[in-house]
């Protein structure tokens, strides 16, 4: 009879502790579950206020004479803006600076995972190509004069670039 209260004993114990680590398990899993989903909306909200900016007036203002610029001559370009400081060229400075801010922030936070790539991908691809197309003759001569870079929005363009490349051949 000893032995069998004994044997119930250590029975319960281990169901106890069973029972006990799938409770801490299935806990540690929905809090993780719970930091996955604050995340992703912390991201989304993130996204949406770059999203806001990058459909804002100054934006679209800034984004469309910096499109509209005749650089068919990059090198003149760079250096009447960034050794002469020529006063002509403080408007384009100004939207230029503005542009390629925004977007090499854009893409530094997409570098460190602070916003998903396939957002951007799918809502701002088109923008990014385009204006680093246009600018990317005038990154080159600026960088000759002057350590200015735009690293991270040259980076999001080649990683959108290449996905699309890769989409583009396998349909």
């Amino acid at each position: 009879m000893a032995l069998i209260v004994q044997t119930c004993g250590v029975v319960g114990t281990l169901l106890a502790a069973t029972i006990a680590v799938r409770s801490y398990v299935n806990s540690n899993k929905r809090t993780q579950e719970t930091r996955d989903r604050d995340l992703e909306t912390r991201q989304a909200q993130l996204f949406m206020q770059i999203l806001q900016v990058n459909q804002s007036k100054d934006t679209g203002e800034s984004w469309f004479k910096v499109y509209r610029m005749d650089l068919s001559d990059p090198k003149t370009i760079a250096r009447k803006i960034y050794v002469e400081a020529d006063e002509k060229y403080s408007d384009i400075i100004h939207h230029l600076a503005f542009i390629s801010t925004h977007y090499d922030g854009i893409g530094i936070y997409v570098r460190k995972n602070l916003i998903d790539f396939e957002m951007v991908r799918q809502l701002m691809a088109g923008d990014f190509i385009m204006m680093f197309e246009k600018l990317e003759p005038l990154f080159v001569e600026i960088r000759k004069v002057t350590p200015f870079t735009v690293e991270n929005f040259e980076w999001l363009y080649h990683k959108i670039k290449d996905v699309q490349v890769a989409s583009s051949v396998s349909k």
